[in-house]
């Protein structure tokens, strides 16, 4: 189990106090439960004082809820993790690309673009997607990217069905990409070039990482997590 033991398989150790008869039963019957899912959250954890629990246990029930959807659709699942080092606000996607890299190795039927060292960025991303239709075609392709928005949603992280439009807010490499998106919001979305060049270069990388620890352990802990091995569409090893 990643999340216990002195030493985190990631080389960094999140401070989340992981509700453990949550994790082993709870959470996931809760999961099953789309339509109630909200107000299941707001019953279970009024009590949780760290809101980073909170936000990891949502996480993992909204990407499990996407991958359910794709019931037997594909025999592989693609993460184009997007962004670059050279940018606090910008290296969310290499950061979570790293350490998911590292955190399921032995899973032959996951493949990870995009990471510190092979950073997935708008002048090579054209090449990438041709190469995954070309080599991976029955594959399901999980988008995650840094986004600004609107100041109240700064800190969520959205999950849905359908892909993102990378690079939107310096007007960059624009298209639609994944049948699963996930977006840190890591600022505000000033919508000029310049403003938010500027919020990028000087976001807390304190901020990031707090982010990137909830995506990457919560992708982990589904992938590997035996209690959802049964799950055929995954292709748990």
């Amino acid at each position: 189990n990643i999340l216990s033991g002195p030493e985190s398989s990631l080389g960094r150790i999140p401070e989340i106090k992981i509700l453990r008869k949550t994790l082993s039963t709870g959470r996931w019957k809760m999961c099953e439960q789309n339509d109630e899912t909200n107000a299941k959250w707001q019953k279970t954890y009024k009590n949780i004082k760290n809101i980073k629990d909170v936000k990891y246990n949502k996480f993992i029930c909204d990407f499990y809820n996407e991958l359910k959807k794709f019931n037997n659709e594909y025999s592989k699942f693609i993460f184009l993790c997007i962004g670059t080092d050279r940018m606090t606000g910008d290296c969310f996607g290499p950061l979570v690309g790293s350490k998911i890299k590292k955190g399921i190795s032995n899973n032959n039927n996951c493949i990870i673009y995009g990471d510190l060292t092979e950073p997935l960025i708008y002048y090579n991303i054209g090449e990438k997607i041709k190469e995954i239709n070309e080599n991976y075609k029955n594959s399901c392709v999980i988008a995650i990217d840094a986004a600004l928005s609107s100041e109240k949603n700064i800190g969520k992280i959205l999950v849905k069905t359908g892909g993102l439009k990378t690079g939107r807010a310096i007007n960059k490499f624009n298209k639609e990409i994944g049948h699963i998106s996930i977006k840190a919001i890591i600022g505000e979305n000033h919508k000029k070039l310049d403003k938010n060049m500027q919020l990028l270069q000087n976001t807390s990388l304190n901020f990031v990482m707090e982010l990137v620890d909830i995506v990457s352990m919560g992708i982990i802990e589904i992938l590997n997590n035996s209690e959802i091995n049964n799950l055929s569409y995954l292709k748990i090893n």
